[in-house]
């Protein structure tokens, strides 16, 4: 009786992490505790299993984030990182019924129609600008993107990783999936995020076990994956050479003189690098203001962040911290890798790899909203439990 009210309270946290992740784990941790309370329960209940090399891997970020600061400060704090961690981490030991992988497929179409439906809004003049919808950046004056309720990039790459629930998740009726996938792509191609690229990704995921149907969705995510990884060339030409009065000016996109900073910090302090968070202060040191002046959009001296999650390992916290965000991502990818192929867990190692793409050009790494999802397939890969 204990570990079916234990299993009932943890799927019940779960579906709550899954419909309030993009909300609530980002501004409050009220969602947290309710997990909290189902981990004790559970763990009371004898599921005690603790899954080591993940939470050694969440371990060795944190230590390396740690060290850095006192190696840059000679103060020892707890890091920003901890808290995204921690969701991940706890979300991953829940043991959860089938529940959840409709609430994520509910929650990503949910969160998709009230962007799309804010951004009619705000064209009709009837909403402000608000985080539904947003203005588009200055290469693409006059136009709005569909945001989620934090950000258009958020959006894309909540959508990425919900994909798989939708697509491979045993749930509702065909008619209903290809509304929730109709609207969470539509969604993602109206955020002009570049974390579209883990929307491609996470579609191109193998289904071998799929019906007639999603035989045919498996053909055109293949299709849809090639063409968005095409489309990446003319989209970055797009950034870099704006169209000025006098016709196409190339300049220097302000991302790679953020990336080409963040690898002048790191050659400077190779091993731990300046301080988590350090990099929005430190660029100016190894850039020039004429270097700054150059690129499109100009870049400020101090305020910008490095735009690449990868980067900034290295920047802030070395080679230490970077080998440990590897470690991490291995760890998750084996996990869910070992699921049987054609599950949602399995599929989700699609969606992460998408993630480790857009490493390459966004932050994201404190979104938790986004962590909760990967520890959701990676409670699904832990425990067999189906979708």
């Amino acid at each position: 009786m204990a570990e079916s009210g234990a299993l009932r309270l943890g799927t019940m946290a779960a579906v709550a992490v899954a419909w309030l992740a993009p909300v609530t784990l980002v501004r409050t941790d009220a969602v947290f505790l309710l997990l909290a309370a189902a981990l004790a329960w559970q763990w009371l209940a004898g599921s005690r299993a603790a899954d080591l090399p993940l939470i050694a891997a969440a371990a060795a970020v944190t230590a390396s984030h740690v060290l850095s600061a006192w190696a840059a400060s000679g103060q020892v704090r707890l890091p920003p990182i901890v808290a995204p961690l921690l969701v991940l981490v706890a979300v991953a030991h829940l043991k959860t019924g089938p529940a959840v992988g409709t609430a994520v497929a509910a929650s990503a179409a949910t969160w998709s129609a009230v962007g799309l439906a804010a951004w009619g809004l705000f064209h009709l003049d009837l909403i402000p600008v608000s985080h539904l919808a947003t203005p588009n950046s200055a290469n693409l004056p006059g136009a709005a993107r569909v945001s989620g309720v934090l950000s258009s990039n958020s959006l894309a790459l909540y959508v990425g990783l919900s994909i798989p629930w939708i697509v491979h998740g045993r749930w509702g009726r065909r008619r209903a999936r290809l509304l929730a996938l109709a609207l969470t792509l539509a969604a993602a191609a109206g955020a002009q995020s570049r974390g579209l690229v883990s929307v491609f990704v996470a579609l191109s995921a193998p289904v071998r076990d799929a019906t007639a149907f999603w035989h045919a969705v498996r053909r055109a995510s293949r299709v849809l994956a090639l063409a968005g990884l095409v489309a990446l060339g003319p989209v970055t030409w797009w950034a870099i050479a704006p169209r000025d009065e006098g016709g196409w000016e190339p300049r220097v996109n302000a991302y790679a003189l953020l990336h080409a900073a963040s690898l002048r910090l790191w050659q400077q302090s190779p091993w731990v690098g300046w301080g988590p968070g350090s990099f929005p202060h430190a660029y100016a040191r190894v850039t020039t203001a004429e270097e700054r002046g150059a690129t499109f959009p100009p870049l400020q001296a101090a305020g910008m962040g490095p735009h690449s999650p990868a980067l900034a390992a290295l920047a802030e916290t070395g080679l230490v911290g970077f080998a440990a965000w590897a470690a991490l991502s291995a760890v998750v990818l084996r996990r869910l890798g070992a699921a049987p192929p054609g599950s949602v867990p399995h599929a989700v190692r699609y969606a992460v790899a998408g993630l480790l793409v857009a490493t390459l050009h966004m932050d994201f790494e404190l979104l938790r909203s986004l962590w909760a999802l990967i520890g959701l397939g990676l409670a699904a890969a832990r425990h067999g439990e189906p979708c």
